[in-house]
């Protein structure tokens, strides 16, 4: 699986810079309600947006060792040796500007300008 095209951007972490959640979001995991914007719009520092997401997913998963410093794991591809390492569980939020859609099928990003940049001149 190919990487997607880098049109998004890391989600800032930092209480200086704001995300604005429109009236009617609200962001769950499993039946409990992380962020709640139902009644009205929410304005969060992103660090905190971000940290309360990830909150319930690091007390579900009960250690934040495989987020630090991962687990020790063997990797044998066919007809290769086998490789030793680490898996390390990353949480990633990106920001996608509006304009872009991922497409389903490959996951990668597009633009409404892509159609453009592609066709031959």
């Amino acid at each position: 699986m190919s990487e997607p095209k880098q049109s998004s951007k890391p989600f800032p972490r930092d209480d200086s810079i704001i995300a604005k959640l429109p009236q009617g979001t609200r962001i769950s995991l499993g039946n409990t309600a992380v962020i709640d914007a139902s009644q009205f719009p929410l304005h969060i520092p992103t660090k905190e947006f971000v940290n309360k997401i990830a909150a319930p997913i690091c007390k579900y998963i009960n250690s934040l060792e495989l987020f630090q410093q991962g687990t020790k794991v063997e990797i044998l591809e066919p007809e290769k040796k086998w490789v030793t390492g680490k898996i390390r569980l990353r949480l990633v939020f990106d920001f996608i500007p509006d304009g872009l859609e991922i497409n389903k099928t490959s996951g990668e990003f597009v633009s409404p300008l892509d159609e453009i940049r592609n066709r031959s001149i």
